[in-house]
């Protein structure tokens, strides 16, 4: 299926490689947007005014140039983009496992007060619930471990996306 005017939307967290799949997009001539919440009109703290953030959302996505839209605050509200946009291609990245995406959270937020217990069981539990929304909407899934080889995840994005010629996926951020 050719990319055309679908929506995408990466639903990783943050140190998951949210970022380079952004520049990816960027560079297959993909118009896209990452860590969008002051361009959508978001009132922090966002699950406190989840409706009102999630109408101002919507609005943003339906009238932006964008066509893949990455980190915050996309992976806050994946429940209602999964419902509203059953026709978009959603991308999960994660890490090759907890411990790993815990000592990026720690190298990177370095000086900060961490829960790390907290941080692990919410990481874990909100994936499993992407998966799991992914499966009861139907909607169309690819799960990328950003530790994986690099050109194979190009690869893989490519095929999701519907390019035959994917350019190579680059790590930014890196931790």
């Amino acid at each position: 299926m050719p990319l055309g005017s679908t929506r995408l939307f990466v639903l990783g967290d943050a140190r998951t490689g949210t970022t380079s799949v952004h520049y990816w997009f960027l560079s297959a001539n993909i118009r896209s947007i990452h860590y969008y919440i002051k361009e959508a009109s978001q009132i922090e703290p966002l699950h406190k005014f989840r409706r009102q953030n999630w109408d101002c959302l919507k609005s943003f996505i339906d009238s932006s140039p964008y066509q893949a839209f990455s980190d915050y605050p996309t992976r806050i509200f994946f429940r209602e983009l999964m419902e509203h946009y059953r026709d978009a291609k959603f991308i999960l990245t994660r890490r090759r496992d907890t411990a790993t995406w815990l000592r990026s959270m720690s190298s990177y937020f370095s000086g900060s007060q961490l829960d790390l217990a907290l941080l692990e069981s919410y990481y874990a539990c909100l994936n499993e619930e992407i998966r799991s929304y992914s499966a009861f909407f139907g909607v169309a899934l690819l799960e990328l471990c950003i530790d994986d080889n690099s050109a194979v995840n190009a690869r893989l994005l490519g095929e999701f996306v519907g390019l035959n010629d994917p350019p190579k996926l680059g790590r930014y951020n890196r931790s």
